[in-house]
């Protein structure tokens, strides 16, 4: 069949396809159609991280990370190839959103005939044609001639080969201005001025100047039909997705039959199809009633198309979001799914509009399978992944991981890796994997270790038998029925707000789990064994002050967790809550006296109930294996050797853990205007020298606008001053304050804990489960994107768009 038209068949055509964003020489690694031959290598371009599905084998190592280069995706030195050709998106991308130097960019300088010389961004603004590349050693192109102009042209100056400006830079400045007025003299030039014109009207007016909708009577009105007829199928598809409904069946090929009921091997997507025609759907009637075996639209492969469009289409609009803000965050982590593949989940973090008030936002970009797990393998997936779905990974401003080696190792780590390619990409370590360090290092202390084993141990007995459950149930409706809880939790050690509840759950059911443990170990076998065992280990005051001591600490660190894993929180709001916990230990250890006596009377009350003896170990002149203290009474020997120790085991992890944080946030804190008011401009020299490239302004414009910033909070009222960046920035006016601006939108970026990424994987162990372990990329993150970003809304007929790009049996390009 002859290919279809679209509005770039005005233009010349080539060989081979490219997609701009995969690398920063995308040109040299784009995906090439299967019928042409492999494009070589350049050597100075990046390996991009290529889909697992491709089969593609890299016979050479790839670059160090340090060594990609972090130019912008639209940046116009891209398509400067002569062998390549563009989709219309892409030409458009190429024509409206080119990559543009801010205008305090710094054009680097070229010695010529002994003076310096650079681009002027009076260039840019004269000539609306001319861009400027970072690329190819710099220099003026123009875009018009880049792409649309042909390899060779004749006018009357006879037969003219393409060359500055258009396969070569403008890089020589001293007659740059007459050779900018030659070039804009040139007959090619004014030709594909002229296409560059006609093609931004076609694109965007398709239907009424298609020249097909012009020739052929009628034929716009049977696209339309045509797309009509696909539009169940991608309904069908995009409830399926949303819902995290499976698509397919062991029996889905072949055509629709007439039968209500259906095959009972077929799918959902099948049978909901069958429901719409019961429904009356009389477009998707008139579809399936003479089709074309290979033109139902119906089958796995176009169930698979429509799931990569909708991804796509979710990723551009949180990209154009992205783009809009400017300065974001990764937020990564890695894991392993059922298909035995590893895994990298990537999220963004940045700041988002949302009725004309500024909103943090973190969201799911993709997943990304990963063989090498070194640090810099990780780290060059993330930068390709990046530039792949058109990000400028120069506008990175943090990361976020977890304490892995691999991720936060100061040399080799990928936030060591990436920080060479974007040195203010500054690395957080994830505030929720510090809390749960600190938990877990506190168990240091050999009786709060040795009550988290038995919490664990009992949650497991009961948890392992369905009857054990049901006797367990049946003593909380006696024993406590007033409680909402009906069974033990289990020490997670990824859900952290799980391990802090697993505590005040055990404390709240203690009585019913005495009294399930006393009827299960009359059983005779090793139920009864197991259950005695366990009897006479929580029948133990060694145990219950180290319980009661944990669920007093836990009902504290409770809020902590959770609050830490909001979206919306910034690395100065969770160290205002982390330094108000850790005010509250240190007041506790304070007063270790009085606090522990009451925390001495809830355990001795209890052991009453179940007439528990209180006494303390024998004392002796050497202990090795246990605390020793001399005292005088049961209270003073656990205050001594269980609160004590774990109040200042704490202390100290809190302290040690979140010092990064705390160190960061101190050099930045000076814009939020809790302390602005006591802070001065020297104060901002070393923010200043961090973020130079960012203000692009003098020194002495950020010490005028800091002064004003200041003047306007130093009158306002101390409880009503904004104790974050989100909502400092939401009281700062861009035309007063740009640089403020800037600065605060880059603090509030700044990540606070990979919370986000971590959910992520509950998604894809609903995806991949043990009905369907493997599956590709493209569909995984298409159903994932669909799963998550339910707030991303995508209309069929955006997909529709997205799958007109390919040739069909239907015509569906208007």
């Amino acid at each position: 069949m002859k290919r279809q038209s679209t509005p770039s068949t005005f233009f010349s055509h080539k060989s081979r396809k490219i997609s701009y964003s995969r690398s920063q020489e995308s040109v040299a690694s784009s995906s090439v159609e299967e019928e042409a031959p492999p494009a070589p290598q350049d050597s100075s371009a990046s390996t991009s991280a290529l889909d697992s599905t491709e089969g593609v084998v890299h016979e050479s190592p790839p670059p160090p990370v340090s060594e990609i280069s972090p130019f912008s995706p639209l940046d116009i030195g891209h398509f400067v190839r002569s062998d390549v050709s563009l989709d219309d998106e892409q030409r458009y991308d190429a024509l409206v959103n080119a990559w543009v130097p801010g205008e305090h960019y710094k054009f680097p300088k070229v010695q010529e005939q002994g003076r310096s010389r650079a681009f002027q961004h009076y260039y840019l603004r004269t000539w609306s044609w001319l861009t400027y590349s970072e690329m190819h050693g710099g220099g003026g192109f123009c875009k018009h001639c880049i792409l649309f102009a042909k390899s060779e042209s004749s006018d009357r100056r006879g037969h003219r080969v393409l060359g500055t400006l258009v396969t070569q830079p403008l890089n020589k400045f001293k007659k740059a201005v007459e050779t900018l007025k030659n070039h804009a003299g040139l007959q090619y030039h004014l030709d594909a001025g002229e296409k560059a014109r006609q093609f931004l009207q076609c694109y965007k007016d398709k239907p009424s100047l298609d020249v097909r909708n012009r020739l052929v009577t009628g034929r716009e009105q049977q696209v339309m039909k045509n797309r009509q007829r696909l539009i169940p199928m991608i309904k069908t598809v995009l409830l399926c997705g949303r819902q995290n409904i499976a698509l397919r069946g062991h029996r889905d090929n072949g055509l629709l039959s007439d039968d209500s009921l259906g095959d009972s091997k077929e799918g959902n997507f099948r049978a909901l199809l069958r429901y719409r025609l019961d429904a009356g759907d009389s477009l998707l009637e008139e579809h399936l009633a003479n089709p074309k075996r290979n033109a139902t639209y119906i089958s796995g492969k176009f169930q698979n198309e429509i799931i990569r469009a909708t991804g796509r289409l979710i990723r551009k609009k949180i990209v154009n979001e992205v783009r809009d803000a400017k300065f974001f965050s990764i937020l990564a982590d890695e894991t392993r799914d059922l298909g035995k593949l590893d895994q990298l989940t990537m999220c963004l973090r940045y700041v988002a509009h949302r009725d004309d008030q500024r909103v943090l936002k973190e969201v799911f970009l993709k997943f990304c399978d990963v063989t090498d797990k070194t640090g810099a393998g990780l780290a060059r997936a993330i930068l390709d992944n990046l530039k792949e779905e058109g990000l400028d990974v120069r506008d990175i401003r943090g990361q976020g991981y977890d304490g892995c080696s691999a991720m936060s190792g100061r040399r080799k780590g990928v936030q060591a890796e990436i920080r060479a390619v974007v040195p203010q990409a500054l690395y957080f370590h994830c505030a929720s994997h510090c809390l749960n360090l600190a938990v877990v290092h506190s168990t240091d202390v050999v009786p709060i270790r040795r009550a988290f084993g038995v919490v664990s141990s009992v949650a497991a007995f009961f948890s392992n038998s369905s009857s054990r459950v049901r006797s367990l149930e049946d003593q909380v409706e006696i024993h406590a029925p007033s409680s909402s809880k009906r069974r033990l939790k289990a020490l997670c050690a990824t859900r952290w707000v799980e391990s802090h509840q697993a505590f005040v759950t055990f404390k709240e059911l203690l009585f019913p789990i005495v009294r399930c443990l006393e009827g299960i170990s009359q059983i005779p076998g090793d139920s009864g064994t197991g259950a005695y065992t366990l009897l006479n280990t929580v029948c133990n005051f060694d145990f219950l002050i180290s319980l009661y001591t944990i669920e007093s600490f836990a009902s504290l660190l409770l809020p902590l967790s959770v609050n830490l894993q909001k979206k919306e929180l910034d690395i100065f709001g969770a160290l205002r809550i982390v330094d108000t916990v850790l005010s509250v230990l240190k007041e506790r250890r304070g007063e270790a006296g009085s606090v522990f006596s009451g925390v001495f009377g809830e355990a001795t009350k209890f052991s009453d109930s179940i007439d528990i003896e209180i006494k303390m170990p024998r004392v002796c002149h050497r202990q090795a294996h246990r605390e020793n203290h001399t005292v005088n009474s049961p209270e003073d020997y656990f205050r001594t050797s269980t609160y004590i120790p774990y109040i200042d085991a704490l202390i100290t992890e809190f302290t040690s853990l979140f010092d990064d944080t705390r160190n960061n946030a101190a050099k930045l804190q000076f814009l939020i205007p809790k302390f602005t008011i006591d802070s001065s401009y020297g104060d901002m020299g070393e923010i200043f020298n961090f973020y130079e490239a960012d203000l692009n302004c003098s020194e002495s414009v950020l010490r005028g606008e800091f002064e004003l910033w200041r003047a306007r909070w130093i009158e306002v009222p101390r409880d009503t001053l904004p104790v974050n960046a989100i909502d400092a920035l939401n009281s700062c006016c861009d035309e007063e304050f740009p640089k403020i601006s800037i600065l605060l939108r880059i603090f509030a970026t700044l990540p606070v804990t990979t919370s986000s990424a971590e959910r992520t994987f509950s998604s894809l162990r609903l995806l991949k489960t043990y009905l369907r372990s493997t599956m590709s990329e493209e569909r995984l993150n298409g159903l994932t994107s669909m799963l998550i970003q339910k707030d991303v809304a995508v209309t069929p007929e955006e997909v529709l768009e997205v799958l007109a790009l390919d040739p069909r049996k239907l015509d569906l390009v208007l």
